[in-house]
């Protein structure tokens, strides 16, 4: 994704880059989420949340 984002800001296209970043931040939360969920769930004894 790095590369696409690089790729179309090196032509000046920054609505690509724009998408580029904003479906790459989008997946980012989404991971961090899904690791969240499996900390919640494989370390229930530590109490967070």
């Amino acid at each position: 994704m790095g590369h696409f984002i690089q790729y179309y800001a090196d032509f000046s296209d920054y609505p690509k880059v724009l998408a580029g970043m904003l479906f790459m931040s989008l997946v980012i939360v989404l991971i961090m989420e899904l690791f969240d969920l499996l900390q919640r769930r494989l370390l229930h004894w530590t109490g967070k949340r």
